[in-house]
């Protein structure tokens, strides 16, 4: 009984471990794909706020039937959409993420991965202060940043 035992935890096991390697792999292509959609995005709407200000140095003129305070308008409601299609991949990698914790969870606890906010490991000072997802953060920032830059330009236009 015990070596029939044996063999259905490693069958188990086998089976969780193959599972965690097809969640690490989508969760690696699903950051791949974040990262680089947030700064295209962030690069899109930088060049569309400040078109005006670069049009002299990138050679062409704006039609003068164009306000120039156009474009930090368009640029903002990028930056917004940006932010709404950030926050969706973001979300996406978070599910990717989770799923790939509860499969490790499904483990041994020797197996387990250790948490930055877990107090009990001394090692992670301040680990608390670090847990708030990147994937959520730094779009915010980036594209909060470029509102109120563009907010700026139209306010002292």
């Amino acid at each position: 009984m015990g070596k029939k035992r044996n063999k259905q935890d490693k069958r188990r096991f086998d089976r969780i471990v193959s599972l965690m390697s097809v969640y690490l792999s989508e969760w690696k292509h699903r950051d791949s794909l974040f990262w680089s959609q947030i700064f295209k995005l962030f690069y899109g709407s930088v060049i569309i706020s400040f078109v005006p200000n670069l049009s002299d140095h990138l050679g062409f003129k704006i039609p003068t039937y164009i306000h120039s305070l156009i474009f930090p308008v368009i640029g903002i409601v990028f930056s917004l959409f940006s932010l709404y299609v950030a926050y969706g991949y973001a979300c996406r990698l978070k599910a990717s993420g989770d799923t790939y914790r509860k499969l490790m969870h499904e483990l041994p606890e020797e197996f387990h991965q250790d948490s930055i906010c877990d107090l009990k490991i001394a090692t992670i000072k301040y680990g608390k202060l670090f847990s708030a997802r990147l994937g959520m953060v730094l779009p915010t920032f980036m594209f909060l940043s470029l509102i109120i830059m563009n907010i700026f330009v139209i306010i002292y236009h």
